[in-house]
């Protein structure tokens, strides 16, 4: 009978023990571990099923990989600036927020609208901040299914002319905007006050390499969806991505709001 008992325990353990879900986890963890050639019991800790333990929370699915910025229907409004004409504050896709004043300079675009009677480019439109820190060219996609549009590394981007901001004009809602931002990183040289030479420091000794500032420049790309354009309201959403790569991945349709 003793023997049974032992048995039955010998049993029992095991199968308690891998019941646990926590303990499922580590045993997935430790087969990853081993695949990529890293220690087995790397970040690996089993519970003990018979003790309170809180299980952790799934981890939700994310919509977009983490090079991915997105946002959903975005609204801005439009300000009066006279004469029939108005335009939106400049959107910062990083920071998902409009920006004014001094911070301006930082963002992608704004939205426009001229007078039905403007010579060249009535009704509304999507432009690039002048002087700002990006260079921005845009290219219209269509009226297509906003998803489908995975890859606009051959779009036409549009010309701009010498004293023009790029644009696109004459949008209608339903249409989709590509971006191809190139934006400056570049970091000035700080200037310093000249070091004097040291005491034993040899006449006519040429000086070392002058430092130069650090030039970075980003190429990004992002696309727009227009949802609405009204008198004195644009809706919108919009997909960055910040990788440098001009492919967009559909939202993962396991995630919240995937599609």
């Amino acid at each position: 009978m003793r023997r049974e008992v032992l048995i039955g325990i010998a049993v029992l353990v095991p199968v308690l023990f891998f019941a646990d879900a926590v303990n499922r986890n580590q045993v997935g963890q430790i087969l990853k571990n081993t695949a990529v050639g890293k220690p087995p019991m790397q970040k690996v800790a089993f519970v003990f099923p018979l003790i309170p333990h809180p299980t952790p929370k799934p981890t939700a699915a994310p919509l977009y990989p983490d090079s991915v910025l997105f946002g959903e229907d975005i609204t801005l409004k439009y300000e009066d600036l006279g004469t029939g004409y108005w335009q939106t504050n400049g959107f910062n896709m990083v920071s998902g927020e409009p920006a004014v004043g001094e911070e301006e300079w930082q963002t992608h675009f704004r939205f426009k609208f001229n007078p039905p009677e403007d010579p060249l480019h009535p009704g509304h439109a999507v432009v690039a901040i002048p002087g700002g820190r990006s260079t921005v060219r845009f290219a219209k996609l269509g009226k297509g299914d906003f998803f489908n549009y995975l890859d606009v590394g051959k779009a036409r981007w549009l010309a701009v002319a010498g004293a023009e901001t790029p644009a696109v004009w004459g949008l209608i809602p339903g249409e989709t905007v590509a971006m191809r931002i190139e934006t400056d990183l570049s970091m000035p040289l700080q200037g310093a006050e000249e070091t004097p030479p040291p005491a034993d420091a040899k006449p006519g000794k040429p000086a070392g390499p002058t430092p130069q500032p650090i030039k970075i420049q980003r190429l990004t790309f992002a696309k727009i969806f227009i949802r609405k354009l009204s008198h004195d309201t644009v809706r919108f959403d919009y997909v960055f991505q910040t990788d440098g790569k001009p492919r967009f991945p559909r939202p993962n349709p396991m995630a919240e709001g995937g599609v």
